[in-house]
Parts: C-alpha cells; structure tokens; sequence
C-alpha cells in the first residue's frame, strides 16, 4: 500500500498487515501498552509474570535516582522509560556520576515526548542467560539465545587485537552489526577496562551488554526445542498479559535453560525486528514472518 505497509489477501478477503515491523496480530491496546515500561509492568504485574525489580521515575526526579542507588549500594541498570527512545543511552550504573551522566542523555532523548511520558527506569540487575522468543497465537516459533560479544584472552594479545580476530571470524554474518573501535573502547571505559589491556590466559572478557544492543548487536544461537517448555509458557503468559496481542517478542532472562524457576521477562515487544531469527550466528533460521501470515489466514477463517 505504502512503503513498509503491506496488506495481506487470501481468497479475495483481507487477512493481516504489516506497517513494516508492526502486524495486525497486536490489537492497538496492546501496541500502547507495550510502548512504556511503566504500562508493561502494571499489564504483567497484573497477570502474575515475573519481573525484575524495578524503580521508574520521571525525568525530573533525579535526585531521588541518586538517593535510591546510594541506599541500595548496589550497581542498577538505567534504562529510558519509553520505547521510542529506548535506543538512546542505557547503562549498568556503579557510582553517582555514572548515573547523572546516563540520566542526562536520557532526559535529553526523552524530549520528544510529552511530559508524562518522560521517565527513566532503575532496574536491578538479574543474573542469568537472555533469551529473545517469538510467540504467535499459543505457540513458540523462534528461540534465540543472546550473548554478549566476548574475546577470550591469551595471555599475550590485547583486547583491541583480540577484538580485530573477532571481527574477522564474524564478518561473513550480514545482519551482524559489530561495534566500532569507539564504541568497543566506550564500553570497555564503563567496565573499568581499556583496549589495551592484555587478558589472562583463558579469561572471558565482554565487548557489549546483551540489555545495551538491539537486533544485529549480539550473538545470536538459535535454540528450537532446546529450553525447557516452561521457559516457553512463560512466553506465552507474557504475551497473553496484553489483551489483543496475539504476535510479539517476548525477552526472558533466566538462571538456567532447563527450568523456569528465577527467570524474569524483561520486555514484550509486538513490533520486535524479525529478520534476527532468520540471520543467527550460529542454528537453523526461522522464518516468522510466515507463521504470521499462516495465523492471519487461520484466524480469517
């Protein structure tokens, strides 16, 4: 119809569409509900999914974040509040200046959006494994696993160097979209690391935070009949929190991928990027769009 809108047609009736990552299958509540942490958490609260803890502020509310993250005495991630900006600057937090900095590029992205819109999230970190699942209807299409990129040190190259293998080992992936040298030695800065460094034989040094990038940005293992089915209803019961919400990507963290028990959701998303199942580093491609398309018709019927 448009450029990125697509209208689906099945024996001469309308199925579904697609405003580019966007589908029919989520009702307009559930689009709105899904654009603010504060809305998603009171939709999943409300429907007993597990979350992890968090403390949501407006924008002018720092000093209270600062009085917050001095009480708990303990890093928190600091995230923007709204998807429309959740691009823009988000950090594990250790010291009160890290957090006045990440506040302000927040406040500033925030901006663009009216006034009740504009908060920040505090979130305290939760130990475990990232998952990203694709749920469409009842069922579980997609599985990926989320890692950061990491080098492995070997006792004599730095981490710039080790950085340049990564690079070239991981190249041939596309959809891959490896961070630069400014922004490798931005986060390494956040770490307390430098690119110069030299890492102990055998030690696992990370490049990026799975929480900090978005589809391209992290390695990516397709893993299809792999986790425990429970993982997957918890999926499900997210998704379902949405009234109308019948395709979305749903992203768990959890201690383990053969038990549910700890694992949290972090986000739900309904106009999450696709092509991520299609383009992972490592398994079989999953072609989502299709099994969209495929529930349109089944639902048309």
């Amino acid at each position: 119809m448009s450029s990125g809108h697509f209208l689906f047609f099945h024996s001469g009736r309308v199925v579904g569409s697609f405003e580019r990552s966007m589908s029919s299958l989520a009702s307009h509540q559930a689009r709105q509900a899904c654009t603010s942490r504060q809305m998603m958490q009171t939709y999943l609260k409300t429907s007993e999914v597990p979350q992890p803890e968090r403390k949501i502020l407006h924008v002018n509310e720092m000093s209270a974040a600062v009085r917050f993250l001095a009480a708990r005495d303990e890093p928190m991630y600091v995230l923007p509040g709204a998807r429309r900006t959740w691009r823009s600057s988000r950090s594990l937090v250790h010291s009160e200046e890290q957090l006045v900095r990440t506040w302000e590029k927040i406040a500033l992205a925030s901006e663009i959006l009216p006034p009740l819109h504009q908060h920040v999230v505090l979130e305290k970190p939760q130990p475990g494994l990232d998952l990203r699942l694709f749920v469409i209807g009842e069922r579980v299409v997609g599985t990926l696993l989320r890692l950061p990129l990491f080098v492995v040190g070997n006792g004599r190259d730095s981490i710039s160097a080790l950085f340049q293998e990564l690079h070239e080992l991981l190249r041939p992936n596309e959809y891959l979209r490896l961070p630069s040298q400014e922004q490798l030695e931005n986060y390494l800065r956040w770490t307390m690391r430098a690119a110069t460094d030299i890492p102990r034989p055998g030690q696992v040094v990370h490049l990026t935070s799975t929480r900090n990038t978005g589809p391209g940005a992290s390695f990516t293992v397709e893993l299809e009949g792999q986790i425990d089915g429970a993982l997957g209803q918890l999926a499900v019961d997210a998704m379902w929190a949405f009234p109308g919400l019948n395709a979305a990507a749903v992203d768990i963290r959890t201690p383990a991928l053969d038990s549910a028990e700890g694992a949290v959701v972090l986000d739900v998303d309904p106009g999450a990027e696709i092509a991520e199942f299609r383009y992972p580093v490592l398994g079989q491609r999953r072609r989502v769009a299709v099994h969209m398309i495929d529930h349109m018709v089944e639902a048309a019927r």
